[in-house]
């Protein structure tokens, strides 16, 4: 499982992957109703995987992941993704690893 957040991601890769995570979301909303434990599996597994590539792109910017849990917090959760997809990451090498490819 260390494996699992080890590393760091570069912006362009966060964004898509978000995006892709919020049109998983939103298709999974559409579906509440049919297959209700089918959305909360999806909901669940999508927020898990949207922490584990927050906690990548906070080492890529040089922070520690622990900044992920504030995905859970309404509203700040927001904040803190517009904040992950526009701030620039360290130009070399930090302690989280080597410059992702861009």
């Amino acid at each position: 499982m260390n494996t699992l957040f080890a590393g760091r991601m570069s912006r362009r890769s966060y964004f898509i992957r978000s995006i892709l995570l919020s049109v998983i979301s939103i298709i999974a909303f559409s579906v509440k109703q049919d297959a209700p434990l089918v959305y909360w599996l999806i909901i669940i597994v999508s927020n898990l995987y949207l922490v584990t590539i927050s906690v990548k792109r906070l080492h890529d910017i040089g922070r520690k992941g622990f900044l992920a849990a504030l995905s859970f917090v309404p509203y700040v959760n927001e904040i803190l993704m517009l904040f992950l997809m526009f701030k620039k990451g360290d130009v070399s090498d930090n302690l989280y690893g080597a410059v992702p490819q861009r």
